[in-house]
């Protein structure tokens, strides 16, 4: 179930730095940190390896959050336009705190390709500052 703690809340706990680790046996590791400014403004950096492939990414973008849902607007590398990430990615906070944040991709309000959606698990970030 969604926080209940509120926008105001949510915003103040939610500005700062994020990162989340994965690994799946030997196959599949990744490693995303997500920094959201007071602005307005994000940018997330992706590692991951697959079997002995190393793909990494960097996105983007501006943040807006209302009703419990983070909705993150991704950008171009040279900040013009929006990137082959979809316009706009939404997660619903699940729970939040000064040291972890635990959200669930919201396909109803994401604009992704129906190729890219997975299941539905919620990922945990750890705040790094």
């Amino acid at each position: 179930e969604p926080t209940k703690i509120g926008d105001d809340k949510t915003t103040q706990l939610l500005v700062g730095t994020w990162l989340h680790e994965e690994k799946i046996g030997d196959d599949y590791e990744v490693k995303q940190t997500y920094t959201f400014d007071k602005d307005g403004s994000y940018q997330m950096n992706s590692v991951k390896r697959i079997r002995k492939e190393k793909i990494e990414y960097n996105v983007k973008g501006q943040w807006t959050l209302r009703d419990g849902i983070l909705t993150l607007t991704h950008t171009d590398p040279k900040g013009k336009g929006n990137s082959l990430y979809g316009r706009f990615t939404a997660y619903t906070i699940m729970k939040i705190s000064d040291t972890t944040i635990d959200w669930q991709i919201n396909w109803k309000n994401s604009d992704a390709s129906p190729a890219v959606k997975r299941s539905l698990e919620i990922t945990t970030h750890k705040r790094v500052k």
